[in-house]
């Protein structure tokens, strides 16, 4: 925004009419041409920001690049700042002036002067209809690929907060709002070419193939005001410090090398630049036709394995969950509605945590499976064993978990993997429950919790932790956590982090409390991953999932109920 002199408003007891869409197509527009009516200013900024009518004031909220938000009026003038944390508007004095805002709901004035709403209309600052909702072009009558700078589109980052919903990924924009990809070339694609998405030109190509371990093609982006921000991490391997930004010469360059380790298939990673969302897509080969990418995140807490009880116990931090790679090919939507859903099955509220013991699993034991046995293995966890009486590695016997219980990744909004259940739910052994993640943390909220919103994890039963509370599912990921028993010492692996909470609870501590803490979590936990199972590519693919799938978020909150189990959990039970 635009730096004037800080200037107090007197604004007390506002409601807030935040546009919302209604039946109407044309309702935000023609909401947004009375304010103008009225005598309001042109809105000049020279950044994307959320707009939000309170009363008959307008409020610019101004993301800053250390993951904090200012709050100007129609002026650009300052007047306070927003609280991530409370969902409100503050003055200076740091009195609420408006509260209960959500930044999914608001429309977005772009530097363009047009502004972008949530059911995917735009129109120009004095009321002109760019395009009707759905994108759709008012005098073609067809849909329009539009680059959008809307909260709805994710280009804007949110930092930890409350009671505000997440913005949607750039790489999953809703039905209505497509993020552009200007034409990108053939797969191979590397010989350089130029375009222009915005204000921003580029060399290079948006998209290619690249084997496993090759490195990219690199492009160039040129004309940017400011550092781009990272919205992702699903090309984990490509790291910061390969990507340059010349701040004199206004170039942000691309760069870096596909690890030997991330699934075959397509592979998207997005960027925010000046806040337009620019997507990079990498097919990845390596002559297989698996396709999915490992991802992120959740927390800690005990549970038990049998006689010797399994456990990663709950703390003030957080992170979990694990992952493989799917060969389905549903889309988000379609592979979500395909769950089955138990009438008079469990549901209710509660968050996971995260855990990897190595122990045998309770469910493994002929007196809890009652035939219905958990797979059990040796040789590091490879080997399957039907030994059902064989003794647990965490007390003096040779039986574990298997590593090819890691999580499994289906698209970006829907994932499988085991869990601990409460030792009450001892009968639980195969059963299933769809959490749908509400974009909230038990003990924070930061934008990794935000960004997990609306995406389900479906966990199915293998374990039960003594300390493991209702509604609590203690999701089995490597790096997670041992908890109290620590079957791990034979594997080989380095270093598993804090004893509850394992890698990520290291990087949160690292990471502190102040700047972009999706980046800096998910990257430092990539990096822990990394380096922890460099031996092992099956549990770094796991570890990478708290990372990638799971934003790196501990301790999601989250609403669940059973389901009837899918057929890759009950392949790999």
């Amino acid at each position: 925004m635009k730096n004037k002199i800080f200037k107090t408003l007197a604004i007390f007891g506002l409601s807030v009419i935040a546009w919302n869409c209604s039946g109407d197509p044309a309702s935000p527009i023609k909401e947004h041409n009375e304010i103008i009516a009225n005598g309001k200013p042109a809105l000049e900024v020279d950044q994307s920001c959320w707009m939000l009518i309170a009363g008959t004031q307008i409020f610019l909220i101004v993301p800053n690049a250390d993951g904090t938000f200012s709050v100007t009026d129609e002026h650009s003038i300052p007047v306070g700042a927003f609280d991530a944390t409370t969902a409100s508007i503050i003055d200076a004095a740091g009195t609420p002036v408006v509260t209960n805002v959500d930044l999914t709901q608001l429309p977005v004035v772009n530097p363009d002067k047009t502004i972008s709403y949530i059911d995917g209309s735009k129109a120009t600052i004095d009321g002109k209809t760019i395009l009707l909702p759905g994108g759709i072009d008012p005098n073609a009558g067809t849909s329009v690929p539009v680059v959008l700078s809307s909260s709805s589109a994710g280009p804007l980052i949110v930092a930890s907060s409350s009671s505000v919903a997440k913005p949607t990924s750039a790489t999953a924009t809703s039905s209505s709002q497509k993020a552009e990809d200007p034409k990108p070339a053939s797969s191979s694609s590397k010989a350089p070419e130029e375009g222009k998405i915005g204000s921003i030109t580029y060399k290079g190509s948006l998209s290619q193939t690249v084997a496993k371990g090759g490195a990219i093609s690199p492009i160039t982006f040129s004309g940017l005001k400011s550092h781009p921000s990272r919205q992702s991490w699903n090309l984990w391997s490509i790291n910061d410090s390969d990507c340059k930004y010349d701040e004199s010469a206004k170039t942000f360059t691309i760069n870096g090398t596909v690890s030997k380790d991330i699934s075959a298939g397509e592979v998207s990673e997005t960027w925010i630049m000046d806040g337009t969302a620019v997507t990079l897509t990498v097919e990845v080969t390596d002559g297989s036709s698996t396709t999915k990418k490992s991802s992120s995140s959740q927390k800690e807490a005990k549970s038990s394995s049998s006689t010797a009880k399994s456990s990663s116990a709950q703390t003030a931090t957080s992170s979990a969950t694990t992952t493989t790679s799917s060969a389905s090919n549903n889309s988000g939507t379609s592979a979500k509605s395909k769950l089955k859903y138990i009438s008079g099955g469990r549901s209710g509220k509660g968050w996971a945590t995260r855990y990897w013991d190595c122990c045998k699993p309770h469910c493994s034991w002929p007196e809890h499976a009652h035939g219905n046995y958990s797979k059990q293995c040796t040789n590091k966890g490879t080997k399957e064993s039907t030994d059902w009486g064989g003794g647990s590695i965490c007390s003096g016997g040779g039986l574990m978990t298997c590593t090819s219980q890691i999580p499994i990744v289906i698209d970006d909004s829907l994932a499988y993997a085991f869990a601990a259940v409460p030792a009450a739910d001892g009968g639980s052994c195969g059963k299933c429950y769809a959490l749908a993640f509400d974009g909230r943390g038990k003990y924070e909220r930061k934008t990794n919790h935000i960004r997990l919103e609306g995406k389900i994890l479906v966990v199915m039963a293998t374990n039960i932790g003594g300390d493991v509370q209702q509604g609590q599912f203690d999701v089995m990921i490597p790096g997670g956590g041992v908890g109290l028993f620590n079957g791990c010492s034979s594997m080989g692996w380095g270093k598993q982090g804090e004893q509850y909470g394992g890698l990520l609870s290291e990087c949160e501590k690292e990471a502190g409390t102040a700047g972009n803490l999706l980046t800096k979590r998910k990257e430092c936990l990539a990096k822990k991953c990394e380096s922890s199972f460099a031996n092992d590519a099956k549990a770094k693919e796991g570890c990478m999932f708290l990372a990638t799938w799971m934003e790196a978020a501990g301790n999601p909150t989250h609403n669940y109920k059973e389901v009837e189990c899918p057929p890759e959990l009950k392949a790999q039970y």
